[in-house]
């Protein structure tokens, strides 16, 4: 190889002669290779040879990756025949079809494309069409162009608004419901009212357990109960928070666990708006978990399905933690839905209700929909991002 590290040294940005004669270099060189005491074999299949250094140990074993089947197992079903050992192989391929089929003869097959970064992405990948094999362009999941669409239309309706918090908070409920039927088609929201309010929630596409928690119970629990009915299917969790003990407390119990304290984005000892015993709000000194440590402290979870935040203006300063690079983010907690309640805002509140829906438009991780509006705001958020979300929640193309 000292004839391209020379004309490397001679020009450093000769890539193109390198990359042109790299495979001469390599076949000179390639001799004192094979004669030597590798045992190098080369196992064909219909596009190419792949070379594997058969071990000197049988008793070792062998694992195998293939990143990207293209419908053609010859080479790894040919080297399986060669190793006289144990061995393990694993294949990921985003494309399921035949692929699959193929690869769980012998190994353990990922119906994804892998990378250097983790997403939905744009990729050329090898498909069947009238057994003729071709490379297309295609989306991992049509969920994209789905979100896309809905982050079109309320930009357009949103963006006329950008620097202006007072409109916007005028605006948003508008701009919401203009393009929330493009979710509908394909999202199955539930309703599930309680005597105050509604909270959405998506009926899930499989039977995975879920975790639903609830910042603000306020002596009514008709809301998780009905959810709890409509999920009698699989198994469900509710773990509900609430500074005032009595009536909260009996009420939740029936279904969940119930956590005497506030959440807040900070821990300690405060004065809260809450609701006493009689139903009415008053202030008063409670006790307040800090939300991530609640999450992942206490509960020690790291998936959430839905979490209901109505906690009398201590949603303000958690709002950033649903940014991307934010507290939940940095602390690996994933959150698939969540409803929150905005209380009736200043001048400085609704700045940062501005700052925070452009930020959220910016990252293109959540969609909203089904809003409601007086004095207060009642958003329910829903992540297009998180593959486990997406999989659990947003269902399959419709017209597939």
């Amino acid at each position: 190889m000292k004839n391209i590290t020379n004309r490397r040294e001679e020009n450093p940005e000769n890539n193109h002669w390198i990359w042109k004669n790299l495979w001469k270099s390599m076949k000179e060189c390639q001799p004192i290779i094979m004669d030597s005491t590798l045992n190098i074999g080369g196992y064909s299949n219909g596009d190419e040879t792949k070379r594997h250094v058969l071990p000197l140990n049988d008793d070792d074993l062998s694992i195998i990756i293939t990143l990207g089947i293209g419908h053609d197992t010859a080479a790894e079903e040919k080297l399986l025949k060669a190793l006289k050992g144990p061995s393990k192989f694993y294949g990921a391929d985003p494309v399921y079809e035949i692929n699959a089929q193929k690869y769980n003869k012998f190994g353990t097959f990922f119906n994804f494309g892998v990378g250097a970064g983790s997403g939905m992405f744009n990729l050329s990948v090898l498909v069947d069409r009238n057994f003729d094999r071709i490379f297309e362009k295609k989306s991992q999941s049509w969920v994209q162009n789905e979100f896309d669409q809905w982050h079109d239309c309320i930009t357009k309706n949103l963006s006329i608004h950008r620097g202006d918090p007072d409109k916007l908070w005028w605006w948003i409920k508008i701009a919401i419901v203009k393009c929330e039927n493009l979710l509908e088609s394909f999202l199955h929201i539930q309703d599930y009212a309680n005597s105050d309010e509604t909270k959405r929630h998506i009926t899930p596409l499989n039977k995975d357990s879920s975790v639903i928690v609830t910042l603000g119970i306020g002596h009514d629990t008709a809301s998780e109960q009905k959810l709890l009915a409509a999920l009698n299917w699989t198994h469900t969790d509710f773990y509900g928070c609430d500074p005032m003990y009595e009536v909260n407390a009996d009420l939740y119990r029936k279904f969940g666990t119930f956590f005497n304290f506030a959440i807040g984005a900070h821990g300690g000892v405060f004065n809260l708006s809450v609701m006493d015993k009689d139903g009415r709000y008053t202030t008063k000194i409670v006790p307040a978990v800090e939300f991530v440590y609640f999450l992942k402290e206490i509960l020690k979870i790291n998936f959430y399905d839905n979490i209901w935040i109505d906690n009398e203006k201590a949603e303000y300063p958690m709002l950033e933690y649903f940014f991307k690079g934010g507290q939940l983010d940095q602390n690996d907690i994933t959150v698939c839905q969540w409803n929150v309640e905005i209380h009736s805002p200043e001048a400085a509140e609704k700045k940062q209700i501005h700052d925070f829906i452009f930020r959220m438009l910016d990252e293109r991780r959540y969609a909203w929909a089904r809003p409601v509006k007086a004095r207060n705001l009642r958003l329910y958020s829903i992540n297009f991002e998180n593959p486990k979300c997406i999989d659990k929640y947003i269902r399959k193309n419709p017209n597939l």
